[in-house]
Protein backbone atom coordinates (compact mmCIF):
# COMPACT_ATOMS: atom_id res chain seq x y z
CA UNK A 1 0.00 0.00 0.00
CA UNK A 2 1.27 3.33 -0.93
CA UNK A 3 2.12 6.17 1.97
CA UNK A 4 -0.11 9.60 0.51
CA UNK A 5 1.57 12.29 -0.39
CA UNK A 6 2.70 14.86 2.44
CA UNK A 7 2.24 17.64 -0.13
CA UNK A 8 5.52 19.97 -1.38
CA UNK A 9 8.64 19.67 0.74
CA UNK A 10 11.79 20.90 0.95
CA UNK A 11 14.77 18.29 2.62
CA UNK A 12 16.82 20.07 5.39
CA UNK A 13 19.03 18.53 7.90
CA UNK A 14 18.76 20.27 11.66
CA UNK A 15 20.92 19.60 14.54
CA UNK A 16 19.54 19.70 17.65
CA UNK A 17 20.97 19.37 21.22
CA UNK A 18 20.52 16.11 22.75
CA UNK A 19 18.31 16.92 25.39
CA UNK A 20 16.04 19.00 22.87
CA UNK A 21 15.80 16.37 20.94
CA UNK A 22 15.15 13.56 23.30
CA UNK A 23 12.20 15.16 24.53
CA UNK A 24 11.13 16.15 20.49
CA UNK A 25 11.10 12.35 20.17
CA UNK A 26 9.18 11.28 23.63
CA UNK A 27 6.38 13.95 22.11
CA UNK A 28 6.30 12.33 18.79
CA UNK A 29 6.08 8.79 20.29
CA UNK A 30 3.42 9.94 22.81
CA UNK A 31 1.59 11.10 19.34
CA UNK A 32 2.48 8.06 17.20
CA UNK A 33 4.03 10.64 14.68
CA UNK A 34 7.20 10.50 12.71
CA UNK A 35 9.66 13.13 14.23
CA UNK A 36 9.97 15.12 10.80
CA UNK A 37 6.51 15.70 10.78
CA UNK A 38 6.53 16.59 14.92
CA UNK A 39 9.12 19.17 14.23
CA UNK A 40 7.50 20.55 10.74
CA UNK A 41 4.10 21.07 12.74
CA UNK A 42 5.64 22.86 16.15
CA UNK A 43 7.38 24.88 13.58
CA UNK A 44 3.79 25.48 11.67
CA UNK A 45 2.13 26.18 15.18
CA UNK A 46 4.46 28.09 16.90
CA UNK A 47 4.46 30.64 13.35
CA UNK A 48 0.96 30.72 12.94
CA UNK A 49 1.24 29.50 9.71
CA UNK A 50 -1.41 26.37 8.83
CA UNK A 51 -0.51 22.81 8.87
CA UNK A 52 -1.40 21.79 5.04
CA UNK A 53 -4.55 19.32 4.47
CA UNK A 54 -2.18 16.62 2.71
CA UNK A 55 0.23 16.31 5.90
CA UNK A 56 -3.01 15.84 8.00
CA UNK A 57 -4.60 13.47 5.28
CA UNK A 58 -0.85 11.65 5.60
CA UNK A 59 -0.73 12.03 9.25
CA UNK A 60 -4.05 12.57 11.30
CA UNK A 61 -2.75 12.42 15.02
CA UNK A 62 -0.73 15.47 14.15
CA UNK A 63 -4.33 17.37 15.27
CA UNK A 64 -3.58 16.50 18.51
CA UNK A 65 -0.73 19.14 18.72
CA UNK A 66 -3.12 22.03 17.97
CA UNK A 67 -5.08 23.50 20.96
CA UNK A 68 -8.12 21.15 21.04
CA UNK A 69 -10.45 24.65 20.71
CA UNK A 70 -8.82 25.31 17.35
CA UNK A 71 -10.13 21.43 16.35
CA UNK A 72 -13.26 22.52 14.89
CA UNK A 73 -12.20 25.13 12.67
CA UNK A 74 -9.61 22.92 11.51
CA UNK A 75 -11.51 20.23 10.63
CA UNK A 76 -13.80 22.49 8.55
CA UNK A 77 -11.04 23.89 6.66
CA UNK A 78 -9.89 20.08 5.71
CA UNK A 79 -11.38 18.27 2.61
CA UNK A 80 -13.73 16.00 3.71
CA UNK A 81 -11.96 12.40 3.10
CA UNK A 82 -9.26 14.21 5.15
CA UNK A 83 -11.28 15.50 7.99
CA UNK A 84 -12.98 11.71 8.21
CA UNK A 85 -9.41 10.36 8.56
CA UNK A 86 -8.67 12.55 11.06
CA UNK A 87 -11.95 12.43 12.78
CA UNK A 88 -11.24 9.09 12.96
CA UNK A 89 -7.89 9.24 14.69
CA UNK A 90 -9.30 11.47 17.36
CA UNK A 91 -11.71 8.79 18.00
CA UNK A 92 -9.30 6.11 18.78
CA UNK A 93 -7.52 8.98 20.94
CA UNK A 94 -10.69 9.18 22.84
CA UNK A 95 -10.90 5.61 23.65
CA UNK A 96 -7.72 5.70 25.77
CA UNK A 97 -7.15 9.76 26.98
CA UNK A 98 -9.18 11.18 29.29
CA UNK A 99 -8.19 14.44 27.90
CA UNK A 100 -9.10 13.81 24.51
CA UNK A 101 -12.42 11.99 25.11
CA UNK A 102 -13.13 15.47 27.28
CA UNK A 103 -12.20 17.47 24.71
CA UNK A 104 -14.42 15.73 22.02
CA UNK A 105 -17.19 16.12 23.78
CA UNK A 106 -16.79 19.81 24.87
CA UNK A 107 -16.16 20.75 21.92
CA UNK A 108 -19.72 18.49 20.25
CA UNK A 109 -17.39 16.25 17.87
CA UNK A 110 -19.74 13.49 18.54
CA UNK A 111 -23.03 13.70 16.84
CA UNK A 112 -26.08 12.14 18.92
CA UNK A 113 -24.14 9.92 20.95
CA UNK A 114 -22.28 8.23 17.84
CA UNK A 115 -18.70 7.21 17.90
CA UNK A 116 -16.40 10.45 16.21
CA UNK A 117 -15.34 7.80 13.96
CA UNK A 118 -19.17 7.54 12.60
CA UNK A 119 -19.18 11.62 11.93
CA UNK A 120 -17.42 13.50 9.18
Amino acid sequence: MTKPTKGDRVRTTVRFPATHYRLYMEHAERLDVPMADYVVCRMAICDGLPIPAALYHSVPALIMMSEADDWPSILDGLPPVTAARVRRKLAEAAETDPQVRRDVKRLGLEEDGQQLAMTG
